[in-house]
């Protein structure tokens, strides 16, 4: 297993909320082709199981641990986690994006950040599975995305909303290049054309319009910036 530098420093360093966030970017990132399979063989009440997990993943505020074990028990009786051999490399890629979001879930109920680790290992696996027959570089663009991730959550004090709905909106513009590279490589079982789209549902425009996040550099010149214009404005008289 790669564990990238940065990603040992957020399980060992983040908070639980920090390592929490990086979990739910990693399986947002994989999701939309897990969620295209599933739909392509109709498999309806798994996608819901697979979509609750998700949402769970970026919930604000504290969850339940008995509510995630009982997401994370739905998730283990799907086809996804069986033993027998991959039938096409769609499958594949779905059964990595599954153990990606499985082991986001499984991070509700230990609740430790140590727990961010192995969706960031899957995610890895999922983009360099995927870039073997398209991008060649959706590897190299993982562990970059990884990285800013990184330097971006913890750069924060709090994970409010809208810094968590900026950050999936990034993670879910790079899901649906995933999506559209996969759709490329392996073709739809649909008459009808794909269209990749947030990788959540179909229909979330606040992420799908949500700014991109700030890298914390910029962050920082821009409040000083501000702080400057403060300090210098001259009250009305």
């Amino acid at each position: 297993m790669k564990i990238l530098e940065s990603v040992r420093g957020m399980a060992f360093m983040g908070s639980f909320d920090q390592a929490r966030a990086f979990a739910a970017a990693c399986a947002e990132r994989t999701c939309g082709v897990l969620f295209w399979s599933l739909s392509q063989s109709n498999r309806a009440a798994d996608l819901e199981v697979f979509r609750q997990a998700l949402e769970l993943l970026w919930e604000t505020g504290p969850v339940d641990p008995a509510t995630a074990a009982e997401i994370h028990r739905k998730m283990t009786d799907c086809p996804e986690f069986a033993e027998r051999r991959a039938k096409t490399e769609v499958v594949t890629l779905s059964r990595i994006a599954a153990r990606a979001l499985l082991a986001g879930v499984a991070m509700l109920i230990d609740e430790s950040p140590e727990g961010a680790v192995e969706p960031s290992s899957f995610a890895q696996d999922f983009a360099s599975a995927l870039g073997r027959r398209g991008d060649g570089q959706l590897s190299a663009g993982e562990d970059e995305a990884q990285d800013r991730d990184v330097a971006t959550i913890l750069s924060w004090d709090e994970a409010s909303p809208e810094r968590l709905r900026s950050l999936r909106a990034a993670a879910a513009e790079r899901g649906r290049s995933c999506l559209a590279a996969a759709v490329s490589a392996y073709g739809s079982d649909s008459a009808d054309p794909v269209e990749p789209r947030v990788t959540a549902t179909l229909d979330r425009g606040d992420v799908s319009e949500a700014p991109p996040p700030e890298p914390a550099a910029n962050r920082a010149r821009t409040h000083a910036r501000a702080r400057a214009r403060a300090e210098n404005s001259v009250p009305p008289g």
